[in-house]
């Protein structure tokens, strides 16, 4: 590398735009020839830069690898489950509310309808007193199946609530549903 005192070198400046990706491929001062390499090897030109550029040089590199730094820097939250699981009577119906402090975001949720529901157990999931997490209305009824959904909504509420109607004639049914969330 070249003296400090001679204002720096784009080499260094360029070794670490260049395996960045980043395309460093200005600098303006005097060159000075580097010594004839053998075949098959690199050379290195070393430029005598001014303070003006190699700031100038500095800054777009920061500017280039600021996004990979901050996702460098960003630890993926540790995602929480609370779950419901009820057991509802032949034509009867079930809403559980349950308070979860410091709730940010529902990433996903799983419901497990067991066989036998045929379509006749119906299942909304929300937040607060009133919203809908899944589905937007009405709501969902299946057979002998665990669907998982990608939610990936924040909530304005540190409420979950599960509402679960029972509409056999005959039989009870064992709901449970999974809600997989970060915190704030």
């Amino acid at each position: 590398m070249a003296d400090k005192d001679k204002g720096g070198a784009a080499v260094g400046g360029g070794l670490v735009g260049a395996a960045a990706g980043v395309g460093v491929g200005y600098a303006l001062g005097k060159a000075r020839p580097a010594k004839a390499a053998p075949e098959g090897k690199e050379v290195i030109v070393v430029f005598e830069l001014d303070e003006a550029t190699r700031a100038s040089i500095a800054e777009s590199v920061a500017a280039a690898l600021e996004p990979t730094i901050k996702e460098l820097a960003m630890v993926p939250k540790e995602q929480k489950q609370i779950v419901f699981k009820h057991t509802v009577e032949p034509l009867q119906g079930i809403t559980d509310h349950k308070h979860v402090p410091m709730i940010k975001t529902v990433k996903t949720i799983t419901i497990h309808f067991p066989d036998g529901c045929d379509a006749l157990v119906e299942v909304a999931v929300g937040y607060s007193q009133d919203k809908r997490l899944l589905p937007d209305d009405e709501y969902l009824a299946l057979n002998d199946a665990t669907p998982t959904w990608n939610i990936n909504k924040e909530t304005d509420s540190d409420t979950l609530w599960v509402e679960i109607k029972n509409g056999d004639s005959v039989n009870p049914h064992i709901i449970s549903v999974f809600i997989n969330y970060e915190e704030a």
